[in-house]
């Protein structure tokens, strides 16, 4: 007859490697929890970022459409001396997405605070049929967020009646 303590001493640690299994699951749970909320905190950053940029592109068409008011039906601002870019000349119209060029021919609207880039917007002059008419302008703005890149840009048709 064998002793009792034979099924102590030849023990083959299966204790051990299924707790180091359960070990590494736990690892990998924690690991992927970690990286899905890292995620989520960049996008939610990215969302707001847009939004800024967003509320930034529309404070400039507002301003735009007030500027539109005070021209009188001009074809150029007596105020900074800007013209305004018709449509009807012929000339090649900028392409809304190009950034570089919104550094150049637009309007800056004033700054706003926690906004990196002040907004612009551009005033162009589809119809103008007579002056007994309404005149119909396009109004484009661009709004930055704090990010690199994060720009939105915004279009609207705004019309000025004659009197």
């Amino acid at each position: 007859m064998k002793p009792r303590y034979y099924a102590l001493t030849h023990q083959q640690g299966a204790a051990l490697i299924i707790g180091l299994i359960m070990l590494l699951i736990l690892t990998l749970l924690g690991v992927t929890a970690i990286s899905n909320v890292t995620l989520q905190e960049k996008m939610a950053g990215s969302l707001i970022d847009r939004s800024r940029a967003f509320q930034a592109a529309e404070i400039a068409l507002r301003r735009a459409e007030n500027h539109v008011n005070g021209l009188n039906g001009a074809d150029t601002d007596s105020e900074t001396g800007t013209a305004i870019y018709d449509l009807n000349s012929g000339g090649a119209q900028p392409a809304p997405t190009d950034i570089d060029a919104w550094n150049d021919n637009y309007i800056v609207a004033p700054d706003i605070s926690g906004i990196s880039t002040a907004p612009r917007y551009r005033i162009e002059q589809q119809i103008k049929v007579s002056d007994s008419q309404p005149t119909i302008y396009r109004l484009s703005a661009i709004g930055y967020g704090n990010r690199p890149g994060t720009a939105v840009v915004l279009q609207t048709t705004f019309g000025v009646p004659a009197f």
